[in-house]
C-alpha cells in the first residue's frame, strides 16, 4: 500500500460471505490488521495476478490504525493466530455461490525484521479480483472504532446499505456474526454492550456513511429472540461520483449518470460495475432504465430487476 494515499480514497471490497462469519475468537486488532491484509492482497494482485504470498511493513497497519509504532511484538502475535482460528462463513447465507464452510483467515504468516509475509486461503484469495457478492466501504471510520462489535456491525450494516432493507437476525446468528456467542449477559447488559453502544459509536462516527436505529424483537417473556436494523443515510454520501475513482470504467460512470442526482456516487457507481462484471451491458442499462421508473431505492431495484431477469433465462435454459 502507497503510504501517500489519501486516507478517504482507501476502500476495501470485502466478500460478503466472508463478512457474514463467526467473529467469537478474534480481537479488534486482529480484525482490523486483516481488513489491511486483504486490500494489500488485492493491490499487489492488481499488478500480478498470479501471485501467491504478499508482503506488508508492519509499519503500514501500526501507523495507519495508531496502535503505535513500538507494538511490532503485539501486532506480530496477533496475526500469528489467525493461522489457528477457524471461522464459520456465510452464516445469512447471502452469496449462493458460497457453500458453507470453514478455514483459518492465514494459511501461512511469517515476520522478518519488521515484514510481514502471508498467505490467504484459495476461497478468499481466488475471489480477490473477481468478486461475486461484496461490500464496498472505506477503512477510515474502521480506524476510530473501539470495539469489535462495531467493527463488526458496521460490516453487516455497509453490506446491505444500497438493499431495500437489512434482513432481521435471530439473536443467536447475531452474537455470532459479532463475535458475542458464548457471551453471557443479563439481558442489561446484553442490550447495552452489543446494541447500544456499538449503534452509539458508529452515529458519532462522522466517516459512517448512515446513522443506524434498532428494534428488539421479543419473544415469550419478553425475552429477546432478534434484532431489526434501520439505516438512514447521511447527506455527504450522496455526493456526485467522484471522477478520480480507481477501478470504474467509462461504461460504468456512463450508466451512473443515468440515475437521479442523488445515486450518482462513487459508492453507486462501484455497484454499476459490479453488475457490469457481472451481466451483459444492455441488461444493466436496461434494469436502470427500468429502476428510476419505480418508487423505492433505486440500486436495490436495479439489482432486483437484474436478478429476475437472469433468473428467469436459467429457468429457460434449464427447460431446453
Amino acid at each position: 500500500m502507497g503510504k501517500k494515499k489519501n486516507e478517504d480514497k482507501i476502500v476495501l471490497k470485502k466478500e460478503s460471505a466472508l463478512i457474514e462469519s463467526s467473529r467469537e475468537q478474534l480481537t479488534l486488532t486482529q480484525e482490523k490488521a486483516f481488513n489491511m491484509l486483504l486490500l494489500n492482497a488485492a493491490e499487489q494482485m492488481k499488478k500480478n495476478p498470479n501471485l501467491d504470498r504478499f508482503t506488508i511493513p508492519a509499519s503500514t497497519i501500526l501507523e495507519y490504525y495508531e496502535i503505535g509504532k513500538q507494538h511490532y511484538l503485539y501486532l506480530k502475535n496477533e496475526l500469528k493466530k489467525l493461522e489457528k482460528i477457524i471461522i464459520e462463513y456465510n452464516l445469512l447465507g447471502k452469496d449462493k455461490t458460497w457453500i458453507t464452510g470453514a478455514f483459518p483467515l492465514l494459511s501461512s504468516f511469517e515476520y522478518n525484521h519488521g515484514t510481514i509475509t502471508y498467505q490467504l486461503p484459495f476461497q478468499i484469495k481466488d475471489r480477490i479480483l473477481e468478486h461475486k457478492m461484496y461490500a464496498t466501504f472505506g477503512l477510515l471510520a474502521t480506524k476510530f472504532f473501539r470495539s469489535k462489535y462495531t467493527l463488526a456491525l458496521y460490516e453487516i450494516l455497509m453490506d446491505y446499505i444500497n438493499s431495500p432493507k437489512v434482513p432481521e437476525m435471530d439473536i443467536e446468528t447475531y452474537k455470532k456474526l459479532i463475535g458475542a456467542e458464548h457471551k453471557s449477559y443479563h439481558t442489561y447488559e446484553l442490550i447495552e454492550t452489543i446494541f447500544k453502544r456499538p449503534v452509539e459509536e458508529l452515529n458519532s462516527n462522522k466517516y459512517v456513511p448512515f446513522t443506524v436505529s434498532y428494534k428488539l424483537i421479543r419473544g415469550v417473556r419478553d425475552k429477546i429472540v432478534g434484532v431489526r436494523f434501520e439505516l438512514e443515510l447521511k447527506d455527504w454520501y450522496l455526493k456526485k461520483l467522484d471522477e478520480t475513482i480507481t477501478d470504474i470504467s467509462p461504461e460504468a460512470k456512463e450508466l451512473t449518470a443515468l440515475l437521479p442526482e442523488r445515486y450518482q456516487t462513487s459508492l453507486v457507481a462501484t455497484l454499476i460495475q459490479g453488475h457490469l462484471d457481472q451481466y451483459p451491458y444492455e441488461d444493466v442499462r436496461e434494469a436502470i432504465e427500468k429502476a428510476v421508473k419505480e418508487k423505492g431505492f433505486v440500486p436495490a431495484k436495479i439489482e432486483q430487476y437484474l436478478k429476475e431477469k437472469h433468473s428467469a433465462k436459467s429457468l429457460d435454459t434449464a427447460k431446453d
